[in-house]
C-alpha cells in the first residue's frame, strides 16, 4: 500500500472531523434537553443534523473513493457504484491490496449510505426525528473509527492491524 494514499486521506479526514465533531455536539444536545418546542426551532434543528449526518457519509465515500483510485488504479462506474465503492473497500483488491474496511463497518456504512438517500429525496417533515438522532450517532462513530484507520495506515508501512471493526458504543 502506498503510504502516500492514506496522507491525502488525512488530510481529507479533517474537514470531516470537523463535521463530525459539530454534528456530535448538536447530537448530545438534543439527547440531553429534547428537541426544541418552537416548530421552526425543531425544523431547523432537525434538518442540520439530518444534513450533516449526510455530510459524514458523503465524506467518508469520498475518501474511499480517493484512496481506491490511487490504490487500486480504478473506482466502481456502474449504476451502483455508491454499494459497490463499499464492497470493494471491504475485498482485498485486484492488486492484492488488503481490504480497508471489515465486513460489519462495510454494513454500517450500507445504513448510512441508505440514509443518505432518504435524507437527499425527503423533506424534512417526512423524516423521524428519532431515526435522524439514531444515524447522526452511528454516523459520528462510524467518523472515528474511519479517522482511526486512516491514521495507523499513516504511521505504519504495512497494515500491522485488522481492518475497521464496527463502531462500539
Amino acid at each position: 500500500m502506498t503510504k502516500t494514499a492514506f496522507f491525502d486521506a488525512s488530510i481529507d479526514f479533517k474537514s470531516l472531523s470537523d463535521e463530525s465533531q459539530r454534528l456530535d455536539k448538536l447530537r448530545r444536545k438534543v439527547s440531553s434537553d429534547g428537541w426544541p418546542k418552537d416548530d421552526q426551532a425543531a425544523w431547523i434543528t432537525l434538518t442540520a443534523m439530518a444534513s450533516s449526518t449526510e455530510k459524514c457519509y458523503s465524506g467518508i465515500e469520498k475518501i474511499l473513493k480517493n484512496l481506491l483510485q490511487e490504490l487500486d488504479g480504478s473506482i466502481p462506474s456502474s449504476h451502483d457504484w455508491h454499494r459497490q465503492l463499499i464492497e470493494r473497500a471491504a475485498s482485498i483488491g485486484p492488486h492484492g491490496r488488503p481490504a480497508i474496511l471489515d465486513k460489519a463497518f462495510a454494513k454500517t456504512l450500507h445504513d448510512l449510505r441508505s440514509f443518505r438517500h432518504r435524507e437527499r429525496l425527503s423533506y424534512v417533515a417526512n423524516l423521524d426525528p428519532l431515526i435522524v438522532l439514531e444515524k447522526a450517532e452511528i454516523a459520528t462513530k462510524a467518523v472515528k473509527s474511519f479517522g482511526d484507520c486512516i491514521a495507523q495506515q499513516c504511521s505504519s508501512d504495512e497494515r500491522t492491524e485488522p481492518p475497521i471493526d464496527t463502531p462500539e458504543g
